[in-house]
């Protein structure tokens, strides 16, 4: 990945405060992102060409000015005003200053400012400095990880998505699964796991991808689907996380979950009647939504005692 160095104000390195050598912008900047690299017993311009053969091996591109600079991300991005705007967030995340630290703040106004000079003919409704466009650090390392791992960030490198919501669009890209099927910021980072899980795990993720699903009831479908459950027994936003456990249970126990597959249960009278399923029990004693919880452990209770 390329590193972009702009030398957009003078800031020259210690170790040349009494030279009588004058540096060059691109020159200064070369010598303080090599920094220790260079061999201090070298000559001022032996360590220059050897701060430009480290620029070299590490595919960094320094330039003169910032409008330079400008203009190299105007021509990558095709005059996509507003990935171009993104990109001084992300460079500024990789530790890989487009500008000073005391510059930083200002970079994607400057850019506004350029943009309206130098491409008058753009649209620049796209973008305002105020709309956002901001990344945190825990987003901007997640985008400079899926570079490192070579994956299209663009999939994720937008202020919407949260970094744990980008974490899970980034392993999705990284294990090449079809992240259009969550990469939605109206998911939230645990939906969007248990999505890339059953994508993993090869599964019909269609039965529960869906906005309508909370994360645990994604959870208790995507469960029933690899233990090769008839999940249509409960793969129903009327059962909340809860009901939809004791139902997967009793599906996976093999017993008749018809006694109180029904929302009308709340999950703990499920869970009853799941109970006294198990202990082979006549249910029909106490399977009864107008009964609670607490009751129906009692009549359980008295039906194992008459076994």
């Amino acid at each position: 990945m390329k590193r972009y160095i702009s030398a957009a104000t003078k800031k020259q390195r210690t170790a040349y405060i009494f030279s009588s050598t004058e540096l060059s912008d691109r020159e200064e900047i070369l010598l303080e992102w090599a920094g220790d690299s260079i061999d201090p017993g070298l000559s001022l311009d032996e360590q220059i060409r050897q701060a430009e053969e480290i620029a070299e091996e590490n595919g960094w591109t320094a330039f003169d000015s910032a409008d330079k600079e400008f203009e190299h991300f105007w021509d990558v991005e095709d005059g996509d005003i507003k990935r171009v705007f993104n990109d001084f967030d992300v460079a500024y995340g990789n530790g890989e200053r487009l500008y000073p630290m005391d510059y930083q703040n200002g970079a994607q106004e400057a850019f506004y400012e350029w943009v309206k000079k130098n491409h008058p003919e753009a649209d620049t409704s796209s973008i305002s400095v105020d709309d956002g466009l901001q990344f945190t650090d825990l987003q901007l390392r997640q985008i400079k990880l899926g570079r490192e791992s070579g994956v299209d960030v663009s999939w994720y490198a937008n202020p919407k998505f949260d970094s744990m919501q980008m974490k899970q669009i980034r392993l999705g890209l990284e294990s090449k699964l079809d992240v259009s099927i969550y990469a939605d910021p109206k998911f939230d980072s645990l939906q969007m796991e248990e999505i890339r899980l059953g994508l993993e795990s090869g599964l019909d993720v269609s039965e529960y991808a869906n906005l309508k699903y909370d994360t645990r009831q994604m959870r208790q479908i995507k469960k029933g689907l690899e233990s090769g459950l008839d999940i249509s027994w409960y793969a129903d936003p009327k059962f909340d996380g809860m009901q939809m456990t004791q139902i997967r249970e009793g599906l996976e126990s093999g017993l008749d979950i018809s006694w109180y597959a029904d929302p009308k249960f709340d999950w703990e009278q499920m869970w009853r009647i799941l109970e006294g399923l198990e202990l082979g029990l006549d249910v029909s004693q106490y399977a009864d939504p107008k009964l609670d919880a607490d009751q129906m452990k009692e009549i359980r209770q008295l039906l194992e005692q008459r076994e």
